[in-house]
């Protein structure tokens, strides 16, 4: 007997949001258990993944861009009679299942919302970083990004949150002084990107580097565009 095809579209039950497309299924299940499982018919084995994809928008915000261009899974075409209204309501229901003030700190960031939450989730100081210093806080929740880890990035992130920003910059990699602190610091959230963060650290050890960027008020998506444009090629 074959499999009954799968309908593509977004929905939240339940406290879990479920995408589909015709090859899989995915559920994402909010706080507090925050958990992400796939599966790919006719394998009836569910297998954990991380989302990448921005899962937070700010709600009802004036001139919003679509749905499609605010989320990721842009490869989900919904069968629904209005694709992006149910998108938007399946996000905006996941959006609210989440405590205010943790989804306020994560909604400005552009992607990769899932390891900010884990975080959130894991230690409730994390907050007070996320909120003191966008970047350093984005940085540590993908530390296996940024060095090697041995255990659960998240699980790791979550006990460095208690620990001064000088020594969490340091064990990123971005330098043991109180001047990149304060850099990291002038990042908003908006502007934030692990490629950014990856080509701002190779900056520590350029002489005059640290100098610059401390004179500088913020440092929005344009400096940082301009740091990511004169890395060295490999």
């Amino acid at each position: 007997m074959n499999a009954r095809p799968l309908i593509p579209g977004f929905r939240f039950r339940e406290g879990k949001l479920i995408i589909s497309t015709e090859q899989d299924i995915r559920i994402i299940e909010s706080w507090p258990s925050l958990k992400a499982i796939r599966k790919t018919p006719p394998s009836s084995q569910w297998l954990s993944f991380t989302p990448c994809s921005r899962l937070l928008r700010r709600p009802e915000r004036p001139g919003a861009t679509e749905p499609d261009e605010e989320f990721g899974f842009a490869e989900v075409k919904s069968a629904a009679l209005d694709p992006l209204f149910e998108k938007a309501q399946a996000f905006a229901n996941f959006r609210y299942s989440v405590p205010g003030p943790v989804a306020k700190l994560v909604e400005p960031f552009r992607s990769r919302h899932w390891m900010l939450l884990s975080v959130c989730r894991r230690q409730e100081r994390a907050q007070d970083l996320f909120a003191q210093s966008p970047a350093l806080a984005f940085a540590l929740a993908h530390c296996h990004k940024f060095r090697f880890v041995s255990d659960l990035p998240q699980d790791l992130a979550a006990s460095f949150c208690t620990r001064k920003q000088r020594e969490i910059a340091d064990w990123l990699g971005f330098g043991d002084s109180q001047a990149w602190v304060n850099i990291l610091a002038k990042i908003p959230a908006e502007a934030v990107s692990l490629e950014a963060l990856e080509a701002l650290r190779n900056l520590w050890l350029i002489e005059g580097a640290e100098k610059m960027l401390s004179h500088l008020p913020r440092i929005n998506g344009g400096v940082l565009a301009l740091i990511m444009n004169d890395r060295p090629k490999a």
